[in-house]
C-alpha cells in the first residue's frame, strides 16, 4: 500500500527506468501472496493504493515460508501495468547484480576523482621517437 502521491510517482515509471531501493525490502515470495495480501490490506484501509513490485532476479533470503526479504535491490523497469478491475499497479524490474560493497565504499567510488591510464609498463612507453630507431638500427646491425 501506498499514498497518492507515491502512487502517481511511481505511474510515471516509464519503461527501461533505474529505480534503487537502497535499504531493505520485504514481500512475498509470489505474485499471487502479494495480490492475496493487498487484497486483505484493502478491506482495512480504504485511503492507501494497491502497488504489486515485482523484482525478478534480485538476491533475496527467504523467511517464514512465503516471505523473502532483499538488501539494496535496484534495476530497470521491465512493465508498468495498472490494472483497472483489481485496482492493482503492478510494476516489474529487472534486478541488477548484487552490489555488496558498503554505502561508503559506493559513495567513494562516485566522488574520487578519475585516475591516469596505468598501462604504462617499467617506463617502455617513455621512450623517444628517436630512440625507438636506435634500438631498431642496433637490432639490424647484430
Amino acid at each position: 500500500m501506498v499514498g497518492e502521491l507515491d502512487e502517481a510517482s511511481l505511474k510515471e515509471l516509464a519503461k527501461d527506468a533505474v529505480i534503487s531501493f537502497p535499504g531493505w525490502l520485504q514481500g512475498w515470495s509470489s505474485e499471487e501472496d502479494a495480490t492475496n495480501y493487498l487484497k486483505t490490506l484493502a478491506v482495512n484501509q480504504k485511503d492507501g493504493k494497491q502497488v504489486v513490485v515485482k523484482i525478478t532476479g534480485a538476491h533475496v533470503t527467504k523467511v517464514l515460508g512465503n516471505r523473502v526479504a532483499a538488501y539494496r535491490a535496484k534495476g530497470k523497469v521491465t512493465t508498468n501495468v495498472y490494472d483497472e478491475k483489481t485496482f492493482i499497479s503492478t510494476i516489474t524490474i529487472a534486478a541488477d547484480a548484487f552490489d555488496d560493497r558498503t554505502v561508503q565504499d559506493s559513495h567513494n567510488a562516485l566522488t574520487e576523482p578519475v585516475k591516469p591510464d596505468d598501462t604504462k609498463k617499467d617506463g617502455a612507453d617513455d621512450k623517444k621517437d628517436g630512440d625507438e630507431k636506435k634500438d631498431d638500427e642496433k637490432k639490424d646491425e647484430e
